[in-house]
């Protein structure tokens, strides 16, 4: 069975929010053996490099080290490769290499010079990695796939794989759909994948539920041995002052917004706090009533940290109810229950390799892609 694993993408304002609150969060080890702690997520070089971290996270669970090859994109940052993989050696699991998206900074195709300046930087720092594999490290670096499927596609996965495979013990590839990341986009992913018999890879930004279930439920028929996604919308929502509310079967959540017949902010955000401290029953709002005599004395930081970690153990408990669909057997009815049967049968054609090639970025599209 593949192990799936939902790593939430730690934003280190958020986290520092929670450390001037004294607020652990889900890694912190003081939280070992509750039923809160969760040793695993995704942290970003561009955000946490000045940041001393201890191996702690590391050595716990599954931490991965996001390149921050899309802060390039976003906010032109310059970063280093080397200086990327050092870092990634020392606090990580496994990361990935420093990709340069195919979009600039004001959504512009560049799918060859991004391609170029991955592959340069892919093969300038492959001896520091067969260095660090040397000296016996259990870091282990993965590839970055990107490109719209098709030619794209195919021209990335071969001139990297050409480098450096990525393809020993632990290492794998990290993956995102172009032009947009679908469940349908995912599960022509995953065959794309499997006809080239990667066995680990990671999802990146596969936050919708529909996303995550597609991912759980067809990771194993196509051979993967482990497969992960991240999600940085507790963190998200929490900022937008939105909680997340399990749905009655627990698979899936709705978002609890500040909105009220009113309008008053003050009303907005009272909505949202009588619900974590009289309705919700996940070990943080307990904690957050153990905390606080009353609920009128809660801090507004308070709100803000428990709300994310609320929302994160939502996120962390009903990806583990997928898990628990899956081995069970029932990880298609689950699929179909999230989907709907018209999304399930679209998405299973997909999955088939039926799935109409994406076109670049302004070109003509079909009616029949969408089929």
């Amino acid at each position: 069975m593949t192990e799936v694993r939902f790593l939430p993408a730690y934003g280190h304002s958020m986290w520092r929010s929670c450390q001037r609150a004294a607020v652990p969060t889900c890694i912190d080890a003081a939280r070992r053996g509750t039923v809160v702690y969760y040793p695993h997520g995704l942290l970003s070089y561009h955000y946490w490099k000045k940041i001393k971290l201890s191996t702690e996270w590391r050595d716990a669970g599954f931490m991965f080290g996001d390149s921050g090859g899309f802060s390039i994109r976003t906010e032109g940052a310059v970063i280093d490769a080397a200086r990327v993989l050092r870092w990634q050696a020392a606090v990580c699991t496994a990361g990935c290499l420093l990709d340069v998206p195919t979009k600039d900074q004001y959504e512009r195709p560049c799918w060859a010079v991004g391609l170029a300046k991955t592959c340069a930087h892919t093969a300038h720092v492959l001896p520091l990695y067969e260095k660090l594999l040397r000296a016996d490290t259990a870091f282990r670096w993965w590839g970055v796939l990107h490109g719209n499927f098709g030619p794209q596609l195919v021209g990335w996965w071969n001139k990297i794989s050409a480098i450096y495979p990525f393809s020993e013990q632990g290492e794998g590839w990290a993956v995102r759909p172009e032009p947009t990341i679908t469940h349908y986009t995912l599960a022509h992913m995953l065959q794309f994948l499997k006809q080239r018999r990667v066995r680990r890879a990671h999802f990146l930004a596969a936050t919708a539920i529909k996303s995550a279930a597609t991912i759980a439920v067809l990771s194993e028929e196509v051979g993967l041995e482990f497969a992960s996604f991240d999600s940085a919308s507790a963190a998200i929502a929490s900022g937008n002052r939105q909680i997340m509310v399990p749905t009655a079967d627990g698979v899936a959540w709705t978002l609890l917004k500040e909105k009220t017949r009113t309008g008053k902010t003050h009303d907005d955000q009272w909505r949202m706090r009588e619900y974590l401290w009289n309705h919700c029953a996940c070990g943080f709002c307990a904690e957050l009533r153990g905390c606080y005599p009353t609920i009128a004395l809660v801090t507004d930081m308070a709100w803000v940290v428990y709300s994310f970690l609320h929302n994160l153990f939502i996120q962390i408990r009903t990806f583990n109810a997928h898990g628990a669909a899956i081995a069970a057997g029932d990880g298609h009815a689950l699929l179909r229950t999230l989907l709907g049967h018209e999304d399930y049968f679209k998405v299973m054609r997909a999955f088939a390799g039926k799935l109409g090639q994406a076109a670049d970025a302004g070109a003509p599209r079909s009616l029949l892609d969408f089929l």
